[in-house]
Order: C-alpha cells, then structure tokens, then sequence
C-alpha cells in the first residue's frame, strides 16, 4: 500500500465529501497519537489544547515543534504504524466492528450502525489518510 503525501497541517481539515466524523476521528486520533509519545494520561486528552500540547512538547524534549509539526509526528506514528500492522496480515476488511454492535441498538431510539454506514466511514477515514 503506498502513502502519497497528504495535506499538510492540524488546520487543513476540509477533505471534499469526508463525514465529519472521519474528521473528527482524524484529530482526535492525531491528538491522542501525540499523548501517547509523550507519555501522558489520554483522560486529559480534552482538558490540553493544541497549544499547550506545543509547549509541553518543548518543555519534555526541548525541540521547537509547531502544532503543525506534531501533527506530521502524529501522522508519520499513524502510518507506521499501519504499515505494520499490513506487514502483519491485516486488512481492510479488519477494519469493523463486532457484529454484534450491527444488530443490538446502542441507546434508546437509536438503531445504531449498519455495515453500509461503516463502510462509508473506513472509506472516508482511509481517503482522509491517503491510504486509498
């Protein structure tokens, strides 16, 4: 699987036709990615912004990263470690949930996730990370 150069930066987030969940999915993924080489507790995750993320960052390893910079760290982590994880045998069609969660209602009123739904959102989140 190649892995072209995707856009560059936390702030270019507009991927023509993505859901907005796969957006999401990508910042939090980036933001945790990041807590986790730094070591930190991922319950804080919402409580540290962008920001200081960078400064605790400098603070830590005292390199001069950008929020940019650590978003290209959190996506160069992201690929590696998908780049193994196909070394390893994994697929696409790994990519799913329990089936389980396609038949039992997740809360009241809500039907929950079909496997078009999915679908749609693996394609959205893999075209969001140049994996296509």
């Amino acid at each position: 699987m190649a892995f072209p150069m995707r856009r560059t930066g936390y702030d270019a987030m507009v991927i023509e036709g993505a859901s907005e969940t796969s957006v999401f999915l990508e910042i939090s993924e980036n933001r945790l990615t990041i807590f986790s080489t730094q070591i930190l507790c991922v319950f804080f995750r919402d409580l540290i912004p962008w920001e200081d993320l960078v400064d605790l960052n400098r603070a830590l390893t005292g390199l001069d990263y950008t929020k940019e910079d650590l978003w290209e760290v959190a996506n160069r982590v992201i690929d590696l470690t998908r780049k193994f994880n196909l070394q390893e045998g994994l697929t696409r069609e790994d990519d799913s949930l329990p089936p389980r969660l396609f038949k039992e209602k997740i809360n009241e009123g809500n039907d929950g996730i079909t496997r078009d739904e999915l679908n749609c959102m693996v394609d959205d989140y893999y075209r969001i990370r140049g994996w296509q």
